[in-house]
């Protein structure tokens, strides 16, 4: 279960000037070694001290951003692309928006067929670092793979995602992501290296296991983002096609909304209130 982005959240195009996440338009940007710094020191920037404009390659010196090669078959989002995010509910398809983000497990076929024929690119969410007992999978981890309840969510629990199970367990659910029509995917709770889940992770753990799931999803041509897990961007900025924090304003860290496409050398951050914000700009 996502927290707490489940319905309704909708994209904006990004505003020319910076402001301080206070209303539904807004938009915080700061450039990418400050939000490192900010992040690694613990305290959330203050947005009245954020830098408009668009990035360049500069803003992301120490980032190790890959050379320019082949451009890739999946989907990756430009600057100010637009995104509508719902995940419970009956899905509302109105919205004229470039991506929405939906259900892998609950979205209807018809849903995929509704979004396509409106030319929406169709990202897929699932929780790749947790146990969801109610999901249609569940039944194949192993008991050695489950560890603690979430905080927020007592009824999923951490998984440990250096087991070989899990991992063939979200490679089945690429699978799925590829063959029910997603042209990519949102996979979340990826930062469980952080949070007391009885495993003995690390963040390398966590980013090589990261790494995997990109990997596997460009094998099937989906395009990967990198979601909430702020506090990995600079290891992973390399390898996603996009990154974005959605849970900003619960957690006060507005200047940490992130929406980056390293092949695109974007390197800018956003955010709007409740989640919603931009897609690779």
């Amino acid at each position: 279960m996502e927290r707490p982005l489940d319905n309704l959240i909708h994209g904006l195009a990004a505003v020319s000037t910076a402001l301080a996440c206070l209303m539904p338009a807004c938009t915080v940007v700061r450039d990418l070694d400050d939000l490192a710094s900010d992040y690694a020191e613990g305290s959330a920037p203050d947005a009245g001290d954020a830098e408009a404009g668009p990035g360049d390659a500069s803003d992301l010196d120490g980032f190790d951003v890959r050379d320019e090669g082949p451009e890739p078959t999946w989907w990756q989002p430009t600057p100010g692309t637009t995104w509508q995010y719902q995940l419970t509910g009956e899905l509302d398809t109105s919205f004229d928006v470039t991506m929405y983000g939906i259900d892998l497990f609950d979205a209807l076929d018809e849903d995929f067929v509704t979004l396509h024929t409106d030319q929406r690119v169709v990202i897929c969410y699932f929780t790749a670092g947790t146990y969801e007992p109610w999901r249609e999978d569940a039944g194949e981890f192993a008991p050695s793979d489950l560890g603690s309840p979430m905080d927020d969510f007592p009824e999923e629990r951490w998984i440990d995602v250096r087991s070989p199970t899990v991992r063939t367990i979200m490679l089945g659910r690429l699978d799925k992501a590829r063959d029910k029509g997603c042209d990519g995917v949102a996979p979340a709770n990826v930062d469980g290296f952080a949070y007391d889940t009885v495993f003995d992770m690390t963040a390398s753990d966590q980013v090589e296991y990261n790494r995997f799931l990109v990997e596997a999803g460009h094998e099937r041509g989906l395009s990967v983002g990198l979601q909430n897990a702020v506090g990995l961007v600079k290891d992973m900025l390399d390898d996603v096609d996009w990154v974005l924090d959605a849970e900003c304003v619960e957690d006060q860290l507005c200047s940490l909304c992130y929406v980056a496409s390293p092949m695109a050398r974007l390197s800018r951050i956003g955010c709007v209130l409740d989640g919603a914000g931009l897609v690779g700009g």
